[in-house]
Protein backbone atom coordinates (compact mmCIF):
# COMPACT_ATOMS: atom_id res chain seq x y z
CA UNK A 1 0.00 0.00 0.00
CA UNK A 2 1.32 3.43 -0.94
CA UNK A 3 1.38 5.87 1.94
CA UNK A 4 0.69 9.48 0.98
CA UNK A 5 3.22 12.02 2.28
CA UNK A 6 1.94 15.18 0.51
CA UNK A 7 0.51 16.90 3.62
CA UNK A 8 3.65 16.13 5.65
CA UNK A 9 5.90 17.43 2.86
CA UNK A 10 3.83 20.60 2.47
CA UNK A 11 3.94 21.32 6.21
CA UNK A 12 7.57 20.40 6.87
CA UNK A 13 9.12 21.21 3.51
CA UNK A 14 10.74 17.79 3.20
CA UNK A 15 9.88 14.11 2.93
CA UNK A 16 9.37 12.15 6.14
CA UNK A 17 12.46 10.25 7.22
CA UNK A 18 14.49 9.40 10.26
CA UNK A 19 13.41 8.15 13.65
CA UNK A 20 10.61 9.53 15.77
CA UNK A 21 6.99 9.20 16.81
CA UNK A 22 4.94 8.90 13.62
CA UNK A 23 1.21 9.49 13.20
CA UNK A 24 -0.92 8.28 10.32
CA UNK A 25 -4.39 9.06 9.02
CA UNK A 26 -6.47 6.15 7.74
CA UNK A 27 -9.24 6.64 5.17
CA UNK A 28 -11.96 4.40 3.76
CA UNK A 29 -13.86 5.15 0.56
CA UNK A 30 -17.33 6.40 1.35
CA UNK A 31 -16.46 7.25 4.96
CA UNK A 32 -13.48 9.58 4.60
CA UNK A 33 -11.13 9.82 7.56
CA UNK A 34 -11.84 6.95 9.93
CA UNK A 35 -9.03 7.35 12.47
CA UNK A 36 -5.69 9.03 13.19
CA UNK A 37 -3.25 6.80 15.09
CA UNK A 38 0.33 7.01 16.32
CA UNK A 39 2.65 4.15 15.46
CA UNK A 40 3.48 2.19 18.64
CA UNK A 41 6.55 3.89 20.07
CA UNK A 42 9.57 5.54 18.56
CA UNK A 43 10.67 3.95 15.29
CA UNK A 44 12.16 4.72 11.91
CA UNK A 45 9.90 6.12 9.23
CA UNK A 46 10.25 2.92 7.19
CA UNK A 47 9.23 0.71 10.11
CA UNK A 48 6.34 3.03 10.92
CA UNK A 49 5.10 2.85 7.32
CA UNK A 50 5.18 -0.96 7.47
CA UNK A 51 3.17 -0.84 10.69
CA UNK A 52 0.69 1.60 9.11
CA UNK A 53 0.17 -0.64 6.07
CA UNK A 54 -0.57 -3.65 8.29
CA UNK A 55 -2.88 -1.60 10.52
CA UNK A 56 -4.73 -0.28 7.45
CA UNK A 57 -5.52 -3.86 6.44
CA UNK A 58 -6.98 -4.53 9.91
CA UNK A 59 -9.16 -1.40 9.65
CA UNK A 60 -10.20 -2.03 6.07
CA UNK A 61 -8.74 1.35 5.10
CA UNK A 62 -7.92 1.95 1.45
CA UNK A 63 -5.76 5.08 1.88
CA UNK A 64 -3.11 6.05 4.44
CA UNK A 65 -1.30 9.36 4.91
CA UNK A 66 1.53 10.47 7.18
CA UNK A 67 -0.03 13.06 9.49
CA UNK A 68 1.54 16.50 9.53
Amino acid sequence: MKINTNEYEFTHGKAPRGEGYWAFQFYRMGLGLIVTEFAPGQMTCGAAKKWAAAYAKQLGADRVAVAA
